[in-house]
């Protein structure tokens, strides 16, 4: 009952921030365009992104089959240690509840995503980007995405 409560009134708190956001953008229209010109920021930084990896297939392509092999062999290595009844540890503290280690399905999941997010961050510090700036706003939005696409994140 207690984790009821907790969770309406997260719950309740996202929607009043949300209702403060929408009121305060109302009032301060120069805000909203300030946003705004950040969006189109980050738009434009994404094509830039996605304009890169398309000039350098090879790369990608290479990232993409390692990942894969990695993905094999961990899978590999779960399934052989589930037999064996030990559960493969887990070096992240996102994922430090015994839940993440002894459930088989939350284990496969946090492992995969560690190891994509590797991939994926290995990626957005090797792509030969031309603008610097560009780059490092990429980099801290791709951090800043696959932390929020974390299993340990999820609601349920």
């Amino acid at each position: 009952m207690n984790d009821d409560k907790e969770l309406n009134d997260l719950m309740e708190s996202i929607a009043s921030k949300g209702m403060q956001v929408l009121s305060n953008l109302q009032s301060n229209p120069d805000d909203a365009a300030f946003y705004f010109k950040k969006y189109l920021t980050f738009l434009s930084d994404y094509q830039s992104l996605l304009a890169t990896l398309s000039q350098n297939p090879e790369q990608v392509w290479k990232m993409q089959v390692d990942y894969w092999q990695e993905a094999s062999t961990l899978l590999n290595n779960q399934f052989t240690s589930w037999l064996s009844g030990k559960a493969p540890p887990i070096e992240d503290k996102k994922f430090k509840g015994e839940e993440w280690v002894s459930n088989p399905m939350f284990n496969l999941l946090s492992q995969h995503y560690l190891l994509a997010s590797k991939h994926v961050t290995s990626l957005m510090e090797h792509i030969e980007v031309k603008d610097k700036q560009t780059a490092h706003r990429v980099q801290f939005f791709a951090r800043q995405l696959l932390e929020a696409l974390s299993p340990a994140n999820y609601l349920l």
